[in-house]
Order: structure tokens, then C-alpha cells, then sequence
């Protein structure tokens, strides 16, 4: 004869009214699974800094001359490789000089801001990118085939 068990309780009873909830946050995916994420964040900064010209003043917009670099960089969308990352260490660098020479301006800061936030995307991903095809080499995989 088979023992029959009643189904399970979805409370047990202990004498009084306290509960335990356990709430966990979803696990982070790691870097290397959100590569084109980054990317399109890096991208969505660029262009935020692009949007915030018209917000500079004109002493401040006139002395910006490494405009047409980025966006040439966000027109084709290249982000990752060295000349791009360059053209917006030079924005940001020229963005700074501004800052020194004609003082502190909210959309200058802001842009400096976004600057250095797809910068550090684009650096990040670059990097990624880099490892993943060093530890495929190590491994003694071709990096230009996919499995």
C-alpha cells in the first residue's frame, strides 16, 4: 500500500502571526553579455553631447572646433576603434580648455559629462572586446570564425 501525503501547506502554523519574505534582486548579467548594450549606451551619450550644443552659449560653442570628428563617429556609428575614441578625448579636452578660459557653464559641464561617459563606454567595450579575442587565441580558436 502506497502512503498517500496531503498536499503541502503554503504556511505553516507557529503559534503567531510573523512571516518570513525573502526578496532578491535579479543577478546582474556579466559585462561581457551586455557588450551591445554598451555599445548602444555609448552611442545614446554621444548623442546627448551632440544635443547639448545649442545649449552653449556662444563664447563656448565658437571655441569648440572638434565637432565634425564625433559626428562623423556617431554618423557611422563607430564608437570602439581608436580614432573615434580620440576625436572625443579631443572634444572633451577642447571642452575643458573652454571651461578654464570662459568659466563654468551648465551645458558645458553637462557636455563634458557625456563626453566622458561614451568615452568610458566605448574604452570599456574596447577593452571587452580585446580580452574576448586574446582568451580565444589562448585557447587556440581562430577569433575571426564563430563555433
Amino acid at each position: 500500500m502506497i502512503a498517500q501525503f496531503p498536499p503541502l501547506p503554503t504556511s505553516y502554523p507557529a503559534g503567531n502571526s510573523h512571516r518570513v519574505v525573502l526578496y532578491q534582486e535579479p543577478a546582474p548579467r556579466p559585462e561581457v553579455e551586455r557588450l551591445e548594450e554598451m555599445f548602444a549606451d555609448g552611442l545614446a551619450a554621444l548623442r546627448r553631447a551632440l544635443q547639448l550644443r545649442e545649449d552653449l552659449p556662444a563664447a563656448h560653442a565658437n571655441g569648440l572646433r572638434a565637432w565634425e570628428p564625433v559626428v562623423r563617429c556617431l554618423d557611422h556609428r563607430r564608437l570602439i576603434d581608436a580614432a573615434s575614441r580620440a576625436a572625443i578625448v579631443d572634444l572633451f579636452v577642447e571642452a575643458a580648455r573652454i571651461a578654464q578660459r570662459e568659466g563654468p557653464h551648465p551645458a558645458l559641464d553637462a557636455l563634458r559629462h557625456r563626453l566622458a561617459e561614451a568615452e568610458a563606454l566605448a574604452t570599456r567595450v574596447a577593452d571587452l572586446l580585446a580580452a574576448e579575442d586574446q582568451i580565444a587565441r589562448a585557447r587556440g580558436f581562430d577569433p575571426g570564425t564563430r563555433r
